[in-house]
């Protein structure tokens, strides 16, 4: 993987996790309404074909009407299974994609010292600046690193990274 490979990644973490947990949480939606939809369509069917109170159909052109209403709803399950079956895969499909970002950026930081983690999660993927990560770093830890500091410590951890991903 290249470097700009890598730094794409890295910059699209963020996004990626929000992502993937959006998709997980519409792909269960999904699949819950894939289970109501023969009731629906069934309830549909039998609002739609009842004849009002008193009335009886006098048009004998229509033979075997149950089993005509019985092909339109399977019909339309079909259909409305297809479609949400469709939606799944192409939801799956994206979470996929989304997921190999995410693991390949996860394992990256995972070989990384604590402090380098830090360094990058706060400077790289949550996009904090070097002074202020600097500061933050200080107040916790009592020590006196600057920017500069902070830069080498990012590069060099970044270099790590570059290792892993090639």
């Amino acid at each position: 993987m290249t470097h700009e490979q890598v730094d794409a990644r890295l910059r699209d973490y963020k996004r990626c996790v929000g992502r993937c947990a959006h998709l997980d949480l519409e792909i269960d939606a999904l699949k819950k309404q894939r289970g109501t939809v023969y009731e629906r369509i069934v309830d549909e069917a039998a609002y739609a074909s009842a004849s009002p109170p008193g009335e009886t159909p006098h048009d004998q052109t229509i033979s075997k009407p149950t089993e005509q209403g019985a092909v339109r709803i399977e019909n339309d399950l079909r259909a409305e299974y297809a479609r949400i079956d469709d939606r799944i895969a192409e939801l799956e499909a994206e979470l996929g994609q989304l997921q190999l970002t995410v693991l390949f950026v996860d394992a990256w930081v995972s070989g990384l010292t604590e402090r380098e983690k830090w360094v990058i999660t706060r400077c790289v993927l949550d996009g904090e600046y070097l002074r202020s990560a600097a500061a933050e770093w200080n107040a916790l830890h009592g020590t006196a690193l600057n920017k500069r500091h902070m830069q080498r410590i990012k590069n060099e951890a970044l270099l790590k990274v570059y290792e892993m991903a090639q």
